[in-house]
């Protein structure tokens, strides 16, 4: 039974650096995403290739989603957030 087994589970807490990394990557990932005029993240081609691996590499997978849904929400809605 694995009830009382003495092995400890691989369990890996994601830090406060690691998140700033991810969100430092998320950044540079959409504004290079911006700079090249592309509406949906995922179908830039090769665009933004290098900062799309970064992005992917400093985030856990669950966090790197290929279609972000607040960058779709704020590129369709920028000028409401610019009249602000």
């Amino acid at each position: 039974m694995a009830w009382f087994t003495t092995s400890k589970p691989d369990v890996s807490t994601v830090s406060r650096d690691d998140r700033k990394q991810c969100w430092e990557g998320r950044d540079i990932y959409f504004a290079c995403l911006d700079h090249a005029g592309v509406l949906e993240a995922g179908k830039e081609g090769n665009a933004c290739a290098k900062e799309k691996s970064r992005y992917e590499a400093s985030c856990a997978k669950s966090w790197a989603s290929p279609t972000p849904p607040l960058q779709c929400f704020f590129v369709r809605n920028r000028s409401f957030f610019t009249a602000l």
